[in-house]
C-alpha cells in the first residue's frame, strides 16, 4: 500500500485530533448556552493543509479540468465582465466571483483554486466551530466522506 494524498489527508486529521487534547479551548456563548469551543487559530491550523491540497490538486482530480477551462475563458478585465456574464446562463454569482478574482489577481489557476478552497473551507470552519458540539469530529466526517 502506498501513501497517496488521500492517506495524508486522513493522517493529518488524526494528528490534529491528538493536538486538540493539548490545546486549550475557550468558553463562548452559543444560543444562550456557555460552551467550550476550539479557538479560531487552532481551527484554522487543522483546516490549512486541506486548503493547500485543494489549491494544488492535479488536473486528473474530479472536475478540476473543467474549472480550469472555465477560468481560462472568463473575462480578465473589469470592463469585459458585463459582456462575459451576459453569455453565462447559470451560476452567474460564481462566474462573477471568478472573473473578479482573475481581474484582480491575474491568470493563475493555482491561486484561483487556493482562494476558492479558502473561501469555502473558511465558511465551513466558522459554521462547524460555532455550531458543532465536536469540531474535530465534524471536520473528520467532512474529510473522510470526501476522500
Amino acid at each position: 500500500m502506498t501513501l497517496t494524498n488521500y492517506w495524508w489527508l486522513l493522517i493529518w486529521i488524526f494528528i490534529g485530533g491528538l493536538l486538540a487534547f493539548f490545546i486549550p479551548k475557550q468558553q463562548e456563548l452559543v444560543n444562550g448556552r456557555k460552551v467550550e469551543r476550539w479557538t479560531m487559530p487552532t481551527a484554522l491550523i487543522l483546516i490549512a493543509p486541506y486548503i493547500v491540497w485543494a489549491g494544488f490538486r492535479s488536473n486528473a482530480f474530479g472536475d478540476t479540468g473543467a474549472y480550469q477551462k472555465a477560468f481560462r475563458e472568463c473575462a480578465s478585465l473589469f470592463g469585459k465582465i458585463g459582456n462575459y456574464l451576459s453569455s453565462i446562463t447559470k451560476d452567474k454569482g460564481f462566474y462573477l466571483l471568478m472573473a473578479l478574482e482573475k481581474s484582480i489577481f491575474g491568470d493563475s489557476c493555482r491561486l484561483f483554486f487556493v482562494l476558492l478552497a479558502a473561501f469555502q473551507l473558511l465558511i465551513i470552519v466558522w459554521m462547524f466551530r460555532k455550531y458543532s458540539e465536536d469540531y474535530w469530529f465534524s471536520i473528520f466526517l467532512l474529510i473522510a466522506s470526501t476522500a
